[in-house]
């Protein structure tokens, strides 16, 4: 028979150091991953940012292309001719940009519209000239009878307008197709060239799209990566075991002898201590197996810490009992009560066993309470 306090004592003092020890490595841990949490947040911000930029830019620079498209398609001497004979618009898409995009459609249906309107303010100017003219005129003649806004808002439609009243003209006297022919040639020069430089400015425009659809793809790729460095980062940032196992640690390791050490024990047989030990080792064993734990998982050994006592003991991942599973309808088999208790006690075996070994030692720290207060002490205080 020996004196015990000085036993429980020291597992209490022991206890208390190596949960203040590795409290205080999780609080350090804590702040560092907390600054890598920050770091990473604004990083997977930043990403998100500038892919978004990139791709409102990607699509800027793809409806200047298209509708530089749609301009050159309607850039055509046969378009312009066609408008000026007052084609239906649909027939114009349907003939000069079937085989375009939705997009570049919609920009040469626009674009034929809009000259359609533009035809309509100043078509009748050209007609009462054609009417009280039997001569062709010069350009600049028929430019005067346009106000200039209206010329410059497309330099070429006025001017197949005039040949359109010119063709009227001609047919009541056919000396004047050649001169007619003439003008046409010259304008329709023109609006080649003007559709060769429209040509060039395309090509630049789908050059820089491409670019920037390089650029879009890129920041898609880094913003994934930082996406997934900031969930990595969020995923470790739990701090659930860490707690769990302070706690649990606190429980056997500090809590438990405290409450031996207040009892009046004197004198307590080697069976007895030996036996007290115990749940200290347990809490001394859940502490070895965190760090273990931790460590592979700051080298990178594993990609995720446990989130439970029980998982940190080996448990899988996942419910105790989980729910059952829903029948199949109609065609699903019925089993008995007795059949599903069998199958979840199946399921549940990995999870059961490890939790035993995790919470044995809380329930053998009570029992030895008990025994300790009802027996052990007054056997200790009557010798």
């Amino acid at each position: 028979m020996t004196d015990v306090n000085w036993l429980l004592s020291a597992m209490m003092q022991s206890g208390a150091a190596i949960v203040a020890i590795v409290g205080g490595m999780a609080v350090a841990r804590f702040v560092s991953s907390r600054r890598d949490f920050d770091i990473s947040k604004a990083a997977s911000e930043s990403a998100d940012l500038h892919l978004e930029r990139d791709e409102i830019s990607a699509e800027e620079l793809a409806r200047n292309a298209n509708r530089l498209e749609g301009q050159v398609l309607a850039t055509e001497g046969a378009v312009y001719d066609e408008i000026a004979h007052h084609v239906d618009v649909d027939y114009l898409v349907e003939t000069h940009a079937f085989s375009a995009s939705t997009a570049v459609r919609s920009a040469f249906k626009e674009r034929c519209e809009t000259r359609i309107d533009l035809l309509a303010e100043y078509e009748g100017e050209l007609d009462l000239l054609g009417r009280t003219s039997n001569v062709v005129v010069t350009w600049e003649e028929v430019a005067q009878r346009i106000p200039i806004r209206k010329r410059m808002a497309d330099q070429y439609l006025w001017k197949y307008a005039y040949l359109v009243t010119l063709e009227g003209m001609a047919a009541r006297s056919l000396l004047l197709w050649g001169e007619v022919e003439e003008l046409r040639r010259e304008v329709d020069a023109d609006v080649e060239r003007a559709n060769e430089e429209l040509e060039k400015q395309l090509g630049r425009a789908r050059e820089q799209e491409r670019q920037k659809r390089e650029v879009v793809t890129k920041s898609i790729a880094e913003s994934a990566t930082a996406r997934a460095e900031f969930a990595r980062v969020k995923a470790s940032d739990d701090y659930s075991l860490i707690i769990r196992v302070l706690g649990y640690a606190a429980v056997l390791m500090i809590c438990y002898p405290l409450v031996l050490l207040a009892l009046p024990l004197i004198e307590v047989p080697l069976v007895w201590r030996l036996t007290a030990v115990l749940p200290f080792v347990a809490g001394l064993g859940a502490m070895s197996r965190f760090m273990a734990v931790y460590a592979n998982y700051l080298n990178g050994n594993v990609e995720q810490i446990p989130r439970t006592l029980a998982e940190l003991a080996g448990a899988p991942r996942g419910r105790l009992f989980g729910p059952e599973d829903e029948g199949l309808g109609l065609l699903a088999a019925k089993t008995s009560r007795w059949e599903r208790f069998v199958d979840g006690a199946k399921a549940a075996r990995p999870h059961l066993l490890p939790r035993v070994v995790m919470w044995a030692p809380v329930g053998v720290a009570l029992v030895l309470l008990s025994i300790f207060a009802t027996y052990v002490v007054p056997a200790s205080t009557s010798s």
